[in-house]
């Protein structure tokens, strides 16, 4: 399975204290910085399948 990197855009925006004001620059900024992170980075992860009575098994709680 290949894993994707994806930017959220307005969650990024939310991070940066957006709060409904006139962007200006930044939205294309943020693009631009948001399409070269989902060019190059290369996720990576390992999971694993199991039932749920496996899963509340390991998972104490």
């Amino acid at each position: 399975m290949e894993l994707k990197a994806r930017v959220d855009r307005e969650e990024a925006l939310a991070f940066l204290g957006h709060r409904g004001q006139k962007l200006g620059d930044l939205r294309e900024r943020l693009e631009r910085a948001a399409c070269l992170c989902e060019k190059e980075l290369v996720p990576r992860g390992v999971y694993r399948e199991m039932d749920a009575s496996e899963a509340l098994a390991l998972l104490p709680g």
